[in-house]
């Protein structure tokens, strides 16, 4: 199925409205799975990770667009060793080829020239240790894949206040009427039992 950005961008914004940041990377990271070349979606992401302080998620999304702040790139770096083979990984680029065929025009320069840059790097490295991929001494290990910042998050955030959208306020009104719906009958009948009560001891006794 194909997906359609405008409707994927358009339901983040939702996500995002409400605080529901997990929800807004989900449908980010699935839609690029098919348009990996889609810079927009990759911007909306690194913009979602660049608000909860995640510096190296925000370099990592944000990577190929010459506008990303350098410390967010840098974290991205390092976050994976500044190693070109690990930064293919994370970055999900795929082939040159994938994707719809419109999502070459969100292909810039810049883009071209960074995945060429880390792609020669990567033969460079390869041919330097005989084929056989290794970490380069000296060089700080990458953290666990998929990664986090190293040393957690870059400034302190409260967590965001998911807040209900119309449809769950409309349920729980139902729920609050049916409540008291029930409520209502139940102290209807209460009345009436106590009521023919009332009457039965009278009609006995009196």
């Amino acid at each position: 199925m194909t997906v359609v950005v405008e409707d994927v961008l358009a339901d983040v914004e939702d996500d995002l409205a409400h605080g529901d940041h997990a929800s807004a990377r989900r449908r980010l990271r699935e839609a690029l799975v098919t348009r990996p070349h889609r810079l927009d979606l990759r911007l909306h992401l690194a913009a979602v990770y660049r608000s909860l302080g995640d510096l190296p998620q925000a370099g990592r999304w944000g990577f190929f667009d010459e506008w990303t702040p350098e410390e967010e790139v840098q974290a991205f770096r390092t976050a994976c060793g500044d190693d070109a083979a690990l930064m293919l990984e994370a970055l999900a680029w795929g082939e040159d080829d994938e994707g719809e065929d419109d999502d070459e025009a969100q292909i810039t320069a810049t883009a071209w020239e960074r995945i060429a840059e880390l792609r020669r790097a990567m033969a460079a490295d390869l041919k330097t240790e005989g084929g056989h991929h290794r970490h380069r001494p000296g060089v700080p290990p990458p953290v666990p894949y998929p990664f986090t910042p190293p040393g957690g998050i870059t400034r302190p955030t409260d967590a965001p206040q998911k807040k209900a959208r119309p449809q769950e306020q409309f349920g729980l009104l139902l729920i609050f009427f049916g409540l008291f719906v029930v409520l209502a009958i139940i102290a209807a009948i209460a009345v009436t039992v106590v009521w023919l009560v009332g009457r039965f001891i009278q009609d006995a006794y009196l």
